[in-house]
Protein backbone atom coordinates (compact mmCIF):
# COMPACT_ATOMS: atom_id res chain seq x y z
CA UNK A 1 0.00 0.00 0.00
CA UNK A 2 1.71 3.04 -1.12
CA UNK A 3 2.48 5.40 1.99
CA UNK A 4 1.38 9.19 1.65
CA UNK A 5 4.71 11.34 1.13
CA UNK A 6 3.18 15.04 2.86
CA UNK A 7 5.23 17.91 2.06
CA UNK A 8 7.07 20.15 4.36
CA UNK A 9 7.11 24.11 3.74
CA UNK A 10 10.07 24.50 6.10
CA UNK A 11 11.99 21.92 3.88
CA UNK A 12 10.94 23.43 0.65
CA UNK A 13 11.95 26.43 1.37
CA UNK A 14 15.36 25.72 2.66
CA UNK A 15 15.95 23.37 -0.65
CA UNK A 16 15.59 26.45 -2.66
CA UNK A 17 17.71 28.59 -0.80
CA UNK A 18 20.63 25.75 -1.50
CA UNK A 19 20.03 25.67 -4.92
CA UNK A 20 19.82 29.28 -5.57
CA UNK A 21 23.13 29.50 -2.97
CA UNK A 22 24.90 26.91 -4.95
CA UNK A 23 23.85 28.35 -8.45
CA UNK A 24 25.27 32.00 -7.89
CA UNK A 25 28.33 30.20 -6.33
CA UNK A 26 31.49 31.51 -8.30
CA UNK A 27 34.16 29.76 -8.96
CA UNK A 28 37.35 31.86 -8.47
CA UNK A 29 36.03 33.02 -4.83
CA UNK A 30 36.28 28.74 -3.97
CA UNK A 31 40.12 28.97 -5.51
CA UNK A 32 40.64 32.59 -3.31
CA UNK A 33 38.94 30.49 -0.29
CA UNK A 34 41.35 27.82 -0.54
CA UNK A 35 44.30 29.68 -0.74
CA UNK A 36 42.92 31.99 2.07
CA UNK A 37 42.75 28.68 4.12
CA UNK A 38 46.30 27.21 3.21
CA UNK A 39 47.92 30.43 4.29
CA UNK A 40 45.97 30.04 7.66
CA UNK A 41 47.26 26.76 8.09
CA UNK A 42 50.92 27.98 7.53
CA UNK A 43 50.72 30.65 9.77
CA UNK A 44 49.45 28.25 12.40
CA UNK A 45 52.13 25.65 11.99
CA UNK A 46 54.40 28.30 12.01
CA UNK A 47 53.16 29.03 15.47
CA UNK A 48 53.24 26.64 17.11
CA UNK A 49 56.82 25.88 16.28
CA UNK A 50 57.33 29.35 17.70
CA UNK A 51 55.96 28.12 20.87
CA UNK A 52 58.05 25.07 21.11
CA UNK A 53 61.33 26.90 20.73
CA UNK A 54 60.34 29.46 23.21
CA UNK A 55 59.39 26.79 25.72
CA UNK A 56 62.25 25.18 25.20
CA UNK A 57 64.28 28.62 25.79
CA UNK A 58 62.57 29.17 28.83
CA UNK A 59 63.70 26.24 30.57
CA UNK A 60 66.78 26.43 29.41
CA UNK A 61 66.61 30.05 31.23
CA UNK A 62 65.21 28.52 34.32
CA UNK A 63 68.20 25.95 34.50
CA UNK A 64 70.57 29.15 34.51
CA UNK A 65 68.40 31.01 36.80
CA UNK A 66 68.73 27.86 39.16
CA UNK A 67 72.34 27.98 39.01
CA UNK A 68 72.44 31.51 39.52
CA UNK A 69 70.11 31.50 42.62
CA UNK A 70 72.30 28.82 44.25
CA UNK A 71 75.30 31.88 44.97
CA UNK A 72 75.46 32.32 48.70
CA UNK A 73 74.51 36.53 49.43
CA UNK A 74 71.29 36.65 47.65
CA UNK A 75 67.78 37.52 49.03
CA UNK A 76 69.11 39.24 52.25
CA UNK A 77 67.64 42.92 52.73
CA UNK A 78 70.19 43.83 54.83
CA UNK A 79 73.38 42.54 53.32
CA UNK A 80 74.93 44.29 50.72
CA UNK A 81 73.26 44.52 47.36
CA UNK A 82 75.76 43.12 44.54
CA UNK A 83 75.49 46.41 42.50
CA UNK A 84 77.87 49.55 40.83
CA UNK A 85 78.50 51.91 44.07
CA UNK A 86 75.09 54.04 44.26
CA UNK A 87 73.56 55.94 47.04
CA UNK A 88 71.97 53.47 49.63
CA UNK A 89 68.76 52.59 50.32
CA UNK A 90 67.16 54.77 52.77
CA UNK A 91 66.60 53.58 56.43
CA UNK A 92 67.09 54.60 59.95
CA UNK A 93 69.78 52.88 60.51
CA UNK A 94 73.65 52.05 59.98
CA UNK A 95 73.31 50.44 56.04
CA UNK A 96 76.13 48.49 54.01
CA UNK A 97 76.98 50.08 50.76
CA UNK A 98 75.76 48.49 47.35
CA UNK A 99 77.25 45.57 46.21
CA UNK A 100 79.21 44.56 42.98
CA UNK A 101 77.09 43.56 39.94
CA UNK A 102 77.03 40.22 38.76
CA UNK A 103 79.04 39.58 35.68
CA UNK A 104 78.31 38.36 32.73
CA UNK A 105 79.66 35.41 32.78
CA UNK A 106 79.52 32.65 35.55
CA UNK A 107 82.26 32.75 38.39
CA UNK A 108 84.72 30.43 38.22
CA UNK A 109 84.33 30.55 42.09
CA UNK A 110 82.69 32.69 44.77
CA UNK A 111 84.63 33.99 47.55
CA UNK A 112 83.78 33.69 50.79
CA UNK A 113 82.55 36.36 52.61
CA UNK A 114 84.41 37.61 55.98
CA UNK A 115 81.93 36.79 58.95
CA UNK A 116 80.15 40.07 60.04
CA UNK A 117 81.30 39.87 63.83
CA UNK A 118 84.82 39.58 63.10
CA UNK A 119 85.11 42.69 60.77
CA UNK A 120 83.43 44.45 63.90
CA UNK A 121 86.38 43.48 65.99
CA UNK A 122 88.90 44.25 63.88
CA UNK A 123 87.68 47.62 63.09
CA UNK A 124 87.29 48.44 66.80
CA UNK A 125 91.09 47.29 67.19
CA UNK A 126 91.85 50.01 64.03
CA UNK A 127 90.24 53.07 66.11
CA UNK A 128 92.78 55.78 66.78
CA UNK A 129 93.57 56.33 70.54
CA UNK A 130 90.68 58.70 72.57
CA UNK A 131 87.40 56.97 70.81
CA UNK A 132 85.12 54.56 73.40
CA UNK A 133 82.98 52.45 71.27
CA UNK A 134 79.48 52.93 73.13
CA UNK A 135 77.52 50.46 70.38
CA UNK A 136 78.22 47.91 67.63
CA UNK A 137 76.63 45.75 65.47
CA UNK A 138 77.24 43.56 62.18
CA UNK A 139 75.54 41.80 59.71
CA UNK A 140 76.37 37.96 58.82
CA UNK A 141 78.81 39.07 57.01
CA UNK A 142 80.53 41.57 54.79
CA UNK A 143 79.47 44.50 56.91
CA UNK A 144 79.70 45.71 60.67
CA UNK A 145 79.55 49.24 62.54
CA UNK A 146 80.33 50.59 65.65
CA UNK A 147 79.18 54.14 67.38
CA UNK A 148 82.21 55.77 69.12
CA UNK A 149 82.76 58.99 71.49
CA UNK A 150 85.98 61.35 71.94
CA UNK A 151 84.17 63.20 74.08
CA UNK A 152 82.66 65.59 72.08
CA UNK A 153 79.53 63.04 70.64
CA UNK A 154 78.60 60.27 69.55
CA UNK A 155 79.98 59.21 65.56
CA UNK A 156 78.92 55.87 63.68
CA UNK A 157 81.56 54.31 61.84
CA UNK A 158 80.52 51.75 59.52
CA UNK A 159 82.29 49.27 57.02
CA UNK A 160 81.87 46.78 54.34
CA UNK A 161 84.94 44.21 53.30
CA UNK A 162 83.89 42.16 50.13
CA UNK A 163 86.32 40.21 48.61
CA UNK A 164 85.73 38.85 44.80
CA UNK A 165 85.16 42.66 43.58
CA UNK A 166 87.99 42.74 40.86
CA UNK A 167 85.72 42.26 37.77
CA UNK A 168 83.84 45.68 38.74
CA UNK A 169 86.75 47.68 39.87
CA UNK A 170 86.43 49.59 36.34
CA UNK A 171 83.06 50.52 37.41
CA UNK A 172 84.02 51.27 41.03
CA UNK A 173 86.93 53.63 40.48
CA UNK A 174 87.57 56.40 38.03
CA UNK A 175 90.53 57.36 36.73
CA UNK A 176 90.51 59.60 39.27
CA UNK A 177 91.52 57.37 41.89
CA UNK A 178 94.51 57.72 43.87
CA UNK A 179 96.71 54.20 42.96
CA UNK A 180 98.98 53.18 46.06
CA UNK A 181 102.58 51.66 45.23
CA UNK A 182 100.97 48.36 45.77
CA UNK A 183 98.37 48.95 43.61
CA UNK A 184 95.47 49.70 45.63
CA UNK A 185 93.08 51.90 44.39
CA UNK A 186 91.52 54.46 47.00
CA UNK A 187 88.58 57.21 46.59
CA UNK A 188 87.43 59.64 49.15
CA UNK A 189 84.43 61.68 49.87
CA UNK A 190 82.72 63.89 51.92
CA UNK A 191 79.03 64.58 51.42
CA UNK A 192 75.26 65.00 53.52
CA UNK A 193 73.81 62.12 54.89
CA UNK A 194 71.12 60.62 53.07
CA UNK A 195 69.08 59.13 56.03
CA UNK A 196 67.21 62.36 56.97
CA UNK A 197 69.39 63.55 59.87
CA UNK A 198 69.42 67.21 60.31
CA UNK A 199 73.13 68.21 59.48
CA UNK A 200 74.56 65.12 59.30
CA UNK A 201 77.54 65.02 56.88
CA UNK A 202 79.36 61.07 55.75
CA UNK A 203 82.96 61.23 55.13
CA UNK A 204 84.06 57.70 53.30
CA UNK A 205 87.26 56.16 52.12
CA UNK A 206 86.83 53.19 49.61
CA UNK A 207 89.50 50.93 49.01
CA UNK A 208 89.88 48.34 46.41
CA UNK A 209 93.15 45.83 46.70
CA UNK A 210 95.06 44.20 43.08
CA UNK A 211 93.23 40.88 44.22
CA UNK A 212 89.36 42.29 44.51
CA UNK A 213 89.03 42.99 48.18
CA UNK A 214 87.14 45.95 48.51
CA UNK A 215 87.15 48.05 52.05
CA UNK A 216 84.91 50.54 52.32
CA UNK A 217 84.63 52.95 55.64
CA UNK A 218 82.71 55.74 56.49
CA UNK A 219 81.59 57.84 59.52
CA UNK A 220 79.71 60.34 60.48
CA UNK A 221 78.73 63.21 62.63
CA UNK A 222 76.20 61.60 64.56
CA UNK A 223 75.59 58.13 66.47
CA UNK A 224 72.93 57.40 63.83
CA UNK A 225 71.91 58.34 60.75
CA UNK A 226 68.62 59.44 60.94
CA UNK A 227 68.85 61.82 63.97
CA UNK A 228 70.23 65.06 64.17
CA UNK A 229 74.17 66.07 63.93
CA UNK A 230 75.66 65.98 67.40
CA UNK A 231 78.94 67.16 66.54
CA UNK A 232 80.13 69.61 63.71
CA UNK A 233 82.42 66.76 62.00
CA UNK A 234 82.97 62.80 62.52
CA UNK A 235 85.14 61.36 65.07
CA UNK A 236 88.08 59.82 62.43
CA UNK A 237 89.22 62.31 60.11
CA UNK A 238 89.49 61.51 56.13
CA UNK A 239 92.96 60.67 56.70
CA UNK A 240 92.69 57.74 59.50
CA UNK A 241 89.27 56.69 57.52
CA UNK A 242 91.91 55.81 55.07
CA UNK A 243 94.76 54.32 57.23
CA UNK A 244 91.93 51.85 58.12
CA UNK A 245 90.55 50.61 54.98
CA UNK A 246 94.25 50.48 53.63
CA UNK A 247 95.44 48.22 56.84
CA UNK A 248 96.80 44.78 55.92
CA UNK A 249 94.86 43.41 58.96
CA UNK A 250 92.45 43.12 56.46
CA UNK A 251 93.91 40.19 54.04
CA UNK A 252 94.17 38.35 56.86
CA UNK A 253 90.37 37.81 57.23
CA UNK A 254 90.23 36.30 53.84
Amino acid sequence: MPVEQHSDPFEDRLGAALRQVGGSFDPHHLAALTAAGQARGRRLRLRRRAAIVGSTAGLALVGVGGALLSLPGDGSPDREQRSVATAPTATAGPTATPEKPRPSAPEKSVPVSVDGDTIGQTLAGLLPDGLEVVARGAQEAEFAYLVVDDGKGRSLVQINVQPGMSDVAGQLFGADAETLPSGTKVTTSQRPGEKGGAGVVMWTADTIRTDGLRVVVSAFNSGAQDTAATRETPALTMEQLKEIAVSPKWLALR
